[in-house]
C-alpha cells in the first residue's frame, strides 16, 4: 500500500505540472478560493481594514480574510454586508495549547464573528506517536464549533492545520496521508497544509497525500472535505499547479467525481498571491 500511494503521488504531481495552465478563468477561480491572510506580529486595525478592502476590491471577492483573533471583530464589521467569510487561527502556530484553551478560544472567536476556524492540531504529539493527544485538540475545537452552531444556527467551518512541513521529517512516507485521515475522522471540514510559520510550507507532495485522503473519505462515506494549501504559495504558476493537482487526483480517484474547485472545497491561504493574480488578469 505504501509503495502504491507514493507512486501515485509522484505520478499525479508530474501530470498536474504538465496540465497546469494560467488562464483568465483560473485566475478568477483562484481569487474566489483565496483566504486573504494577515498573520503578522505588527498587525493593527488599520492593516486589517485595508486587508478587508482588498478582499472585496476584485471583480470576484475572495473566499475569506484570515486574521488573528483580536482582529475578528474589526474584520467582521468591515465585511458584514459581503459574501466574504471571517477566518481566524486557534492554537497557532505551535499547536501546544490544552484542549480547554482551544475550546474557550474557539468559542470566543465565533462569538466575536468568526465563521471559519483554522486550528493547529498538536503535530508534535503526532510526531511522537501520541495520536490521542494530537487528536484531542481537533475534538475540542469541533465540540466548540458544534456547540456554537447549535446555539445560533450557524455553519462555522473547521479547518485543521496539519503542519505538513514538520510531518515530512518523519520516517513514515505517508505521515501526511495518515494525519489527514485523523483530522477528517474527528470532524475537519477542510484539511490545511501549513501555518506558514516554519521554514517548509505547502508542497505538491503533501497536497497530493491530502487529496488522496479526501478521495478515500468521499468514496467510503460520501463526505466532502476541502483542501487548503498555505505557506509559500505566492505566484500564479504555483496556484495553477495546486489547482491542476486538485482536479487531477479527485477526477481520477472518485468515480463520477462531484468535487470541483469552489469556495467550499478548495482554498489557498496567502497574501501576496492576490496582487499577482490581479496583475495577471490585466493581460486578458
Amino acid at each position: 500500500m505504501v509503495e502504491s500511494i507514493v507512486e501515485k503521488v509522484q505520478s499525479y504531481i508530474e501530470t498536474a505540472k504538465k496540465n497546469a495552465k494560467i488562464t483568465k478563468d483560473m485566475c478568477h477561480q483562484a481569487i474566489g478560493s483565496l483566504d486573504l491572510t494577515s498573520l503578522n506580529d505588527n498587525d493593527t486595525d488599520e492593516i486589517i481594514i485595508n486587508l478587508c478592502k482588498q478582499a472585496r476590491s476584485s471583480t470576484v471577492p475572495t473566499a475569506s480574510v484570515c486574521v488573528y483573533p483580536p482582529f475578528v471583530q474589526t474584520a467582521s464589521e468591515e465585511l458584514k454586508d459581503t459574501s466574504i467569510s471571517i477566518a481566524t487561527v486557534i492554537n497557532f502556530p505551535k499547536g501546544e495549547d490544552s484542549p480547554k484553551q482551544v475550546y474557550d478560544n474557539t468559542v470566543k472567536a465565533i462569538q466575536d464573528g468568526a465563521n471559519e476556524i483554522d486550528v493547529v492540531w498538536n503535530f508534535k504529539a503526532f510526531m511522537n506517536n501520541d495520536v490521542n493527544t494530537a487528536n484531542d485538540v481537533i475534538k475540542s475545537c469541533r465540540r466548540a464549533i458544534d456547540d456554537e452552531n447549535a446555539k445560533d444556527n450557524k455553519n462555522v467551518l473547521l479547518k485543521v492545520i496539519l503542519e505538513t512541513g514538520a510531518l515530512s521529517e518523519m520516517q513514515d512516507p505517508l505521515a501526511v496521508y495518515q494525519a489527514s485521515l485523523h483530522a477528517i475522522t474527528y470532524g475537519a471540514n477542510f484539511i490545511k497544509t501549513s501555518t506558514g510559520k516554519i521554514e517548509k510550507g505547502a508542497s505538491l507532495d503533501a497536497a497530493a497525500q491530502m487529496l488522496l485522503a479526501i478521495a478515500k473519505t468521499y468514496n467510503d462515506t460520501q463526505k466532502i472535505v476541502g483542501l487548503k494549501v498555505s505557506g509559500g504559495v505566492r505566484t500564479c504558476p504555483q496556484a495553477s499547479e495546486y489547482m491542476a493537482l486538485f482536479q487531477e487526483i479527485l477526477s481520477k480517484e472518485i468515480p463520477s467525481n462531484p468535487i470541483s474547485i469552489q469556495k467550499n472545497t478548495f482554498r489557498i491561504g496567502a497574501s501576496g498571491l492576490f496582487k499577482n493574480l490581479v496583475n495577471e488578469l490585466k493581460n486578458y
